[in-house]
This record gives structure tokens, C-alpha cells and sequence, in this order.
């Protein structure tokens, strides 16, 4: 869904089309934050009690990880190498499990949802 011409679209809506890259990826990192956060307050009704234990690429990202810690006050964020797992390898698994999914053709089922694909095969062309 989110690809660079989504990214235009959103810009000829906004009339940002002139934005430089270094405002348009301060804009796409809030907005990731938001998200996460808006996502974590909704579907975690004890999160004001949970510390967070961040893993994959936005772990590494301190301004990211920064917002997070600004629209989760109080809650400590955390590597999830801490838990004495390696974060980064727990992303590839789950990466190798949802493309395991797709070549099989399995769904899941989430709250609210019927069921859902795990992924999609693209090639380039």
C-alpha cells in the first residue's frame, strides 16, 4: 500500500510537493510513531502498566524510539535484546514464518476480522 506513489498522491493532496526529503522522512517517522502509538492505546487496554520492548529496524531509530517515549509517557522502551533475544533475528523469523504463509496460502484470523493473507509475492517489472 505505501510505496512511492502513494507517497506523491499524498503530497499533490496536501500540497506538499515541494516538502525536501529530509521533511518528508521527519513526516513518515512521526506518522509511523503515531500510528504505533494510536494502535498500542487502542487494542492494549493495560499498556499505561507495560514497558515496551522494541525490536527490528525502528529499534535503531532514536528518533523514532523518541517519539514512541512521547506518546507513551512512563513507559520504558527497551531493546528486546534485553530479554536475551536478539531483536533483529526475532523480525526475520517472523519475516520467514509470513512468507511460509504465503506460499501456503495460510490466513489468520484477528478480532474483527474474518481472515486475512499473510503477504503478497511481487516481482519486479
Amino acid at each position: 500500500m505505501f510505496n512511492l506513489e502513494y507517497l506523491r498522491q499524498a503530497q499533490e493532496r496536501s500540497a506538499s510537493l515541494g516538502a525536501s526529503p529530509e521533511d518528508i522522512l521527519a513526516t513518515l517517522t512521526r506518522f509511523s510513531a503515531e500510528t504505533i502509538a494510536e494502535s498500542i492505546r487502542r487494542d492494549a487496554p493495560l499498556w499505561e502498566m507495560a514497558d515496551f520492548y522494541l525490536s527490528g529496524g525502528g529499534a535503531h531509530n532514536p528518533v523514532l524510539v523518541g517519539h514512541l517515549s512521547e506518546l507513551l509517557p512512563g513507559r520504558a522502551m527497551a531493546p528486546f535484546d534485553r530479554l536475551g533475544f536478539s531483536g533483529d533475528a526475532k523480525e526475520a523469523l517472523l519475516f520467514a514464518v509470513l512468507a511460509n504463509e504465503t506460499l501456503a496460502g495460510g490466513q489468520v484470523r484477528f478480532q474483527g476480522i474474518p481472515s486475512v493473507c499473510m503477504g503478497k509475492i511481487s516481482f519486479p517489472g
